[in-house]
């Protein structure tokens, strides 16, 4: 099975049997691990197409998904729905973002933050010196950047770190396939919560102080007996995050009424990671309607 979830496997035993009651011909099933609710164990049973080819980094890869107990007896209440299924789309949304993720455990460049902070403080030394190479405009962004430096870092060393746990406990799930799924699960969820926050974080910094990032690219060349070949890498990567920030506004900008840079900061205030998830759930309980359909044709044909 190509499309395989962390810690899921194949249905088998009962599990196969109620699975067999909705899928098409076309179709494959795995089964989650158990996840406790209350103290009883259930579990969440993927229903997908062979033939698809939707990618798991795409999102949600089932047609159906079924909640159960452990007798393998179908769950259609939406309380317990809702509660299971939280557990199982943090490990979807763990996957979906699997290629973000790899990306973000390399954010972190101790190397690029110490070439920016070197030549910041060395344009202000310059300053100091002679008031007249950079107006007052151009001097207050220059502070901002400097005290915005070291946040970034910590930041971007956080969200490093951060990533490296997901992918750790991505491939632990993959490699044992655990039957019940207690510890990890308030883990993974309680890393992704923190991972998505503070990626917000970051990117609503940047947002704020992106016009002081322009003022200061704008005046780098000004100031002389910078070291050229620092003072051109901070060059570039403030114009890769000046560029890259045009285009995020425009993408978050499809959000609110316009693309200007408070109402995107607004925005990415209300992305939580709980706000992500439930817009989800909200979609998959079209499932329960599905199932309870399923389950009275079944017993009219009988």
């Amino acid at each position: 099975m190509k499309k395989k979830l962390p810690g899921h496997r194949r249905v088998t035993g009962r599990f196969k049997k109620l699975a067999k009651r909705y899928m098409k011909f076309t179709e494959t099933a795995q089964m989650s691990p158990y996840f406790l609710w209350k103290n009883k164990r259930y579990r969440v049973i993927v229903i997908h197409s062979i033939l698809s080819m939707k990618p798991l980094s795409s999102g949600l890869i089932g047609r159906l998904y079924i909640i159960c107990d452990d007798q393998a007896n179908n769950i259609t209440d939406e309380t317990i729905f809702r509660g299971i299924f939280f557990n199982e789309l943090n490990l979807h949304y763990l996957v979906s973002n699997l290629s973000v993720i790899k990306m973000d455990t390399k954010l972190f460049h101790a190397r690029d933050f110490g070439r920016q902070q070197q030549i910041f403080d060395e344009m202000l030394r310059n300053v100091e010196k002679d008031k007249t190479l950079l107006s007052e405009k151009e001097i207050n962004a220059l502070h901002v950047m400097t005290d915005f430096i070291e946040e970034k870092n910590n930041l971007m060393k956080s969200i490093s770190l951060l990533a490296k746990q997901l992918r750790q406990i991505d491939k632990k799930l993959r490699r044992e396939k655990p039957l019940e799924w207690k510890d990890t699960s308030k883990e993974l969820y309680e890393i992704n919560k923190l991972h998505t926050k503070t990626k917000n974080d970051l990117s609503i910094r940047l947002l704020a102080t992106s016009e002081e990032r322009k003022i200061a690219l704008n005046s780098l060349t000004k100031v002389q007996n910078l070291n050229f070949r620092k003072m051109r890498a901070v060059q570039r990567q403030l114009e890769g995050q000046v560029s890259s920030e045009k285009h995020y506004i425009q993408d978050i900008g499809n959000y609110t009424e316009q693309g200007d840079i408070p109402s995107c900061i607004n925005v990415l205030e209300t992305f939580t990671h709980e706000y992500l998830l439930q817009g989800e759930i909200d979609l998959v309980l079209k499932n329960l309607s599905l199932i309870n359909n399923s389950a009275l044709e079944s017993s009219i044909r009988s």
